[in-house]
């Protein structure tokens, strides 16, 4: 609730929601491979799984996959409690493959919740978290020259194939323009 309406209590398994200072925020966030390379299961680190913490809040109701860009992923992906955060199983992860999570966090009025990732992933230095204001951030220098070789090899083929098109469009209204010119001086000539 954005509004303070007084009539109105909210209650979560028992506890009074208090508009005036908590508030329960419903988060999703997308676990995606970015790299160019497929994350196997031998690439975890056991004593470090993948996962997350939530600081600035507490989780209410248990984290859930809502979706995933493949079968496999949506599936096999799990999510359990270790410690103070919550870890996922060991799984393949294919480029640009991705899962989202869903969860309810309860959290004092003025505070934003954070996720945190954990874990160690093989050839991975640093498991990052992008946030919506971090993508939109990222510049249009970033936009331009993201991806690996082959997007930019697509890229330059269907830009070429578009650049074509727009060439011989001009080249065509400019033909039938000069033509419809000469003709027009012809037939004022007779």
């Amino acid at each position: 609730m954005k509004e303070n309406v007084s009539k109105l209590k909210i209650m979560y398994d028992k506890d009074l929601i208090d508009n005036e200072s908590n508030s329960l925020k419903m988060l999703t966030f997308t676990v995606q491979n970015l790299g160019n390379e497929n994350i196997e299961i031998n690439d975890y680190d056991p004593k470090t799984p993948l996962g997350f913490i939530v600081e600035n809040g507490h989780v209410v109701d248990y984290p859930t996959i809502i979706s995933a860009s493949n079968s496999y992923l949506l599936e096999n992906v799990s999510i359990s409690e270790l410690n103070s955060g919550y870890v996922f199983p060991e799984i393949i992860i294919e480029n640009n493959e991705e899962f989202t999570v869903k969860m309810l966090i309860l959290t004092s009025k003025n505070q934003i919740p954070n996720i945190i990732p954990t874990g160690k992933i093989a050839g991975v230095e640093e498991i990052k978290l992008i946030t919506s204001i971090d993508e939109e951030k990222s510049g249009l220098l970033n936009q331009i020259f993201a991806g690996n070789i082959y997007v930019h090899i697509i890229r330059l083929v269907a830009y070429t194939f578009i650049a074509l098109i727009v060439f011989m469009f001009i080249l065509g209204i400019i033909i039938i323009t000069i033509e419809s010119i000469e003709k027009y001086n012809k037939n004022k000539s007779k």
